[in-house]
C-alpha cells in the first residue's frame, strides 16, 4: 500500500514516522538509516514475547520501504498518556500508579540476548560533553559500585511512551532497552519526570505543575510499594541516570542536570528528590 499523508498515523517521533501498513498493522519508517534499528527490533520482540502489553512484531527482520529502515508492528490506537492526563487532569494519579505498575512487570523479566546496561551508561557518561571530569568520575564510580543485575529495563518510560487504548495501555518505543539493574531504569523514569513533566519554567502552583507533581507522586509510590527501593542505592543511580541523561537528552539544559548531580554527590536536598521515601 501507498504510504503517503493519508496513511501517515504519527510523525511525532524523534527519529520516525509511523504509517498504517496493511491490515492491523503498521509501519515505524526510520528518516535515517542506523545499526540500532536492528537491535529495537530485537529488543521489542523480547518484550512482546514476554507477554508484556506492547505491540507484536511482525517478521525477523527490518523492511526496507522507499529506502528507508521500518519495523512492522501490530497495530495499536489510542492517546498518549500525556495527552490523557492533560485532557482529563481529575486521572493523573489513577495514570500514574498504572505506569508504575508497568514499569514494574516489565522489571520481573529477564531478557537473556539484550544488551547489558552498565556498558552502555558507562559509554554515555564519558561522552557527556557537559560534565567536567570530576563529575565523570563521580558518576563513573558509583556506577560500577552497584550490581549490573539482569532485569529488562526500557529505559525511556514516560507519559509520551505509553498508549491508551481499548485494551488498556500499551508501552512502546523499545530502542533504548537493556538487561541491567531495574533501578537504574525507575531513575531514568524519575529524572524524566523531574525535568520534563512539569516543564521546570512551570509555574509550581499552576494548575498544570500540580496535575503533574500529582502523577509523579503516585508513580513514585506505586513503583516503591511493588518493589523494595532501597534508597541509598536509587540514590546512586540517581547520580548516574543524571549524568547519563546529559548525553541521551539533547533538549535539556545541562544546568539543572548539573545541580542535582551536586546535590546527589554531596548527600545535600534538592527538589527533585523530594519525593523519595524509605522502602
Amino acid at each position: 500500500m501507498p504510504l503517503d499523508k493519508s496513511t501517515l498515523i504519527s510523525s511525532s517521533g524523534a527519529n520516525a514516522d509511523v504509517y498504517a501498513y496493511g491490515d492491523g498493522r503498521a509501519l515505524k519508517l526510520f528518516r535515517e538509516r542506523d545499526p540500532r534499528h536492528a537491535y529495537e527490533l530485537v529488543a521489542a520482540r523480547a518484550a512482546a514475547d514476554a507477554g508484556l502489553p506492547t505491540p507484536g512484531v511482525w517478521g525477523d527482520d527490518l523492511v526496507e520501504v522507499d529506502g528507508r529502515e521500518g519495523i512492522v508492528f501490530d497495530r495499536v490506537d489510542g492517546a498518549t498518556m500525556h495527552q490523557h492526563v492533560s485532557e482529563h487532569p481529575n486521572e493523573a494519579e489513577a495514570a500514574g500508579r498504572a505506569m508504575a505498575e508497568i514499569q514494574a512487570r516489565i522489571h520481573a523479566c529477564e531478557p537473556p540476548d539484550l544488551t547489558d546496561l552498565r556498558a552502555v551508561l558507562a559509554i554515555s557518561i564519558a561522552t557527556a560533553n557537559a560534565l567536567d571530569t570530576p563529575r565523570k568520575d563521580a558518576a563513573t564510580d558509583a556506577l560500577f559500585s552497584l550490581a549490573s543485575g539482569r532485569a529488562l529495563c526500557h529505559n525511556d518510560i514516560h507519559p509520551l511512551n505509553l498508549l491508551l487504548t481499548s485494551d488498556g495501555w500499551v508501552i512502546i518505543d523499545w530502542e533504548a532497552a537493556c538487561r541491567g539493574n531495574r533501578l537504574a531504569g525507575h531513575a531514568r523514569t524519575w529524572l524524566v519526570l523531574s525535568s520534563f513533566w512539569p516543564d521546570s519554567k512551570a509555574d509550581p502552583e499552576s494548575a498544570v505543575a500540580k496535575t503533574w507533581k500529582s502523577f509523579q507522586t503516585a508513580y513514585i509510590q506505586t513503583y516503591r510499594d511493588l518493589l523494595p527501593t532501597p534508597i541509598a542505592e536509587l540514590r546512586q543511580w540517581q547520580t548516574v541516570v543524571a549524568a547519563v541523561g546529559l548525553a541521551w537528552d539533547r533538549t535539556a539544559l545541562p544546568g539543572p542536570r548539573l545541580e542535582v548531580i551536586d546535590a546527589l554527590l554531596a548527600g545535600k536536598s534538592h527538589p527533585w528528590l523530594s519525593d523519595d521515601r524509605p522502602e
